[in-house]
């Protein structure tokens, strides 16, 4: 690849595997750094970051594209690869000024066992996008991330946060409400990329456009996820509903905007919409302890099974 190309790349952890760095961890590292490597990227900007929401991904992605056109970077030399998240998991703004109880809520650790801030800061990190490492390049600050349906306890380190994110969910949480802002988000992206011109191709963690469960108003999780959100179990998304068919009223105008022929699905006589999580269930690749995250190995194969949409999309051929 020319010197002056530069890849970013964004998504949640199954974008950025948190812990990836340690050598004894090095089975969770992701796509990112690999399709760096595959097509030999000299320049490198990682905007992935566990537990991120749609909106979240965003935003980073888009931070980072302008704050490269700014610093006089060409669209021409700009490559994005994206992985969409759960639709469930939300982030909250919360300001040093406005917020009531800032100091309970500004915590560095949303849950036990996660080294990522959770309050993302200003960095200045682009001088130099030759070898920017992934996990320093942060977005304006205060959004605290609840990396999913905020009931269970144990996942918290901070009493605050979780109740902050329960009153959020528990007053004002809609699948409907959800879906369109990862729409939103999608379209946010695409329309950025196609004015300036930038090449790129999205996919997704897993089937984020189906219902998992039936309407039921006394589920905790109304036709979204099932209580185990993610992990090595295939879903057959192809005998679900999609939720733009569910709320077609407030979504399908939206749906109809995204051109669907930039992503990556994996699919086939069951699952439609599908992503890394299917690939890897179907053809049995090896997952982390979890058995959620998808290991090192299959991302890899991932990639290359789907490396000629990709360069399709990057048009490199």
């Amino acid at each position: 690849m020319n010197k002056n190309k530069i890849l970013i790349t964004g998504g949640c952890s199954f974008s950025d595997g948190y812990g990836a760095s340690d050598s004894e961890n090095l089975y969770r590292q992701t796509w990112s750094p690999y399709i760096k490597e595959k097509y030999d990227f000299k320049r490198y900007v990682h905007m992935g970051n566990p537990a991120s929401g749609n909106e979240l991904i965003a935003e980073r992605v888009i931070y980072a594209l302008q704050t490269l056109l700014d610093k006089g970077h060409s669209s021409n030399d700009l490559y994005l690869g994206v992985m969409w998240s759960g639709i469930e998991r939300k982030e909250l703004f919360i300001s040093s000024e406005e917020t009531e109880k800032y100091s309970e809520l500004d915590d560095s650790v949303k849950r036990e066992g996660e080294n990522t801030l959770t309050i993302s800061h200003h960095s200045n990190v682009f001088s130099n996008t030759k070898g920017v490492r992934p996990g320093i390049v942060n977005v304006p600050n205060g959004y605290l991330k609840s990396g999913g349906l905020p009931y269970k306890e144990v996942w918290w380190k901070t009493k605050p946060q979780r109740d902050y994110f329960n009153l959020w969910y528990d007053n004002f949480y809609s699948v409907e409400k959800q879906f369109i802002e990862t729409l939103k988000s999608i379209l946010l992206v695409q329309t950025f990329c196609e004015r300036h011109n930038i090449k790129y191709f999205m996919s997704v963690w897993q089937n984020i456009f189906n219902a998992r469960n039936p309407l039921d108003k006394h589920n905790m999780f109304y036709g979204d996820l099932p209580p185990k959100s993610y992990g090595d179990e295939c879903v057959e998304s192809r005998l679900q509903p999609k939720f733009v068919d569910i709320y077609n009223k407030n979504s399908q105008f939206l749906w109809n905007a995204i051109d669907f022929d930039k992503f990556i699905f994996y699919e086939n006589d069951k699952v439609i919409y599908g992503g890394l999580t299917e690939y890897a269930n179907v053809n049995k690749l090896e997952f982390w302890e979890d058995n959620g995250h998808v290991c090192y190995d299959g991302h890899k194969k991932f990639i290359d099974e789907y490396s000629e949409q990709i360069e399709e999309q990057w048009k490199i051929k």
